[in-house]
């Protein structure tokens, strides 16, 4: 079966494992960044209700807690820490696909909003532009997918790539993600951003 296959991995990431898990076999790396494509961010900014002199952190990520998730409860406590500790007046975006259907993940959705409070944002099924116009006023992005697993067992859980992280960068915006994963190793290779540990670390 290996040999009868190309296999086309999207990380440095997902082609280690791939390695671990199978051996040698005919590969390459294709990173999936091809269709990023970069607007005019003076076509959005102008007057937006919550530019807020550009003081965001923004998040994307589906709004699920099952499988792959994102960790957006990580993320939000983090943030209530901070605002806590230093008393900052940042936004919070929070975006990401919603499956309505799903009553879990509608349960997992509610109780991140009742985390929530007047500088934290929730965007489910935002639209393309929308998103973009999110990203050009924001000025840090946050990766959680990964946290609280463990590498060795679950290494599935963790982010393979992280395209959203590109896409964020691409808007000039400075990552911070966790150091285990996709994320971690693309900001590595782009000299960009940092990374965090755990969640005081984050904080």
């Amino acid at each position: 079966f290996l040999k009868s296959y190309f296999f086309i991995h999207n990380s440095p990431y997902t082609q280690r494992w791939a390695f671990k898990y199978w051996g040698n076999h005919n590969n390459k790396i294709i990173y999936p960044i091809n269709h990023l494509k970069l607007f005019k961010k003076n076509i959005f900014i102008k007057n937006h209700p919550l530019q807020n002199k550009n003081k965001n952190l923004i998040s994307i990520g589906r709004f699920t807690d099952s499988g792959h998730s994102k960790r957006h409860d990580y993320i939000l406590r983090a943030f209530k820490k901070v605002q806590k500790i230093s008393g900052n007046d940042f936004n919070l975006f929070m975006v990401g696909s919603l499956d309505f259907s799903n009553s879990e993940d509608l349960n997992y959705f509610q109780k991140l909003k009742k985390l929530g409070n007047n500088k934290i944002h929730f965007f489910p099924n935002l639209e393309y532009e929308k998103l973009h116009e999110l990203l050009s006023i924001s000025k840090i992005y946050i990766h959680a997918a990964g946290v609280e697993k463990d590498p060795l067992k679950s290494p599935e859980m963790l982010e393979h790539f992280g395209i959203s992280v590109v896409e964020a960068m691409v808007y000039g915006l400075y990552p911070v993600v966790y150091s285990i994963g996709g994320p971690a190793e693309s900001i590595k290779v782009l000299n960009a951003g940092e990374t965090f540990d755990d969640f005081d670390s984050l904080v």
